[in-house]
């Protein structure tokens, strides 16, 4: 998942910033150093991540261990999903700023209070749209991005 995609020019050059959520405990490989990324045969390293990260145009959030939807488990699975994945990033790319995207798009004011318990920064929802006004952090709108944004965008900008 994609969000926040926004793009600015520096010097004639067009970069885009973006925040990438991992599930981590389905992504985690026998070799520890490998992550499934999304869909089947889409590995990246710790490694790879690392460089997004430290590109200064990439973030990388949680979006649970398992991808499961939230409001259909128990408190303890959810503070299970939501801090394990969230230990599992601190310990692997050693930073301590993460937004949360909710699987499947479900969340209740249970699931928000266990994200605040755990300090997360903020959680993006499936809303379309701008935060130009904000009045919680964890339900902000996001504007996802395709495949077919990718292929229209290399299109407009001749890359």
């Amino acid at each position: 998942n994609l969000v926040n995609n926004n793009s600015y020019t520096n010097k004639g050059r067009l970069k885009i910033f973006k925040t990438s959520f991992l599930n981590n405990n389905s992504s985690i490989t026998n070799d520890s150093s490998l992550i499934n990324y999304g869909t089947i045969n889409k590995l990246i390293t710790i490694e790879q991540i690392k460089e997004m990260i430290g590109s200064k145009l990439c973030r990388i959030g949680s979006h649970t261990c398992n991808h499961l939807s939230l409001i259909n488990i128990s408190s303890d699975e959810i503070r299970y999903e939501v801090s394990e994945s969230l230990n599992w990033l601190k310990k692997e790319l050693g930073e301590d700023n993460y937004f949360f995207c909710y699987p499947h798009g479900h969340f209740n004011s249970e699931v928000i209070k266990i994200l605040e318990q755990y300090n997360y920064t903020g959680a993006v929802t499936t809303v379309k749209g701008t935060n130009s006004h904000i009045n919680n952090v964890y339900l902000l709108n996001r504007n996802p991005v395709n495949m077919e944004d990718l292929s229209k965008f290399r299109i407009l900008h001749d890359l």
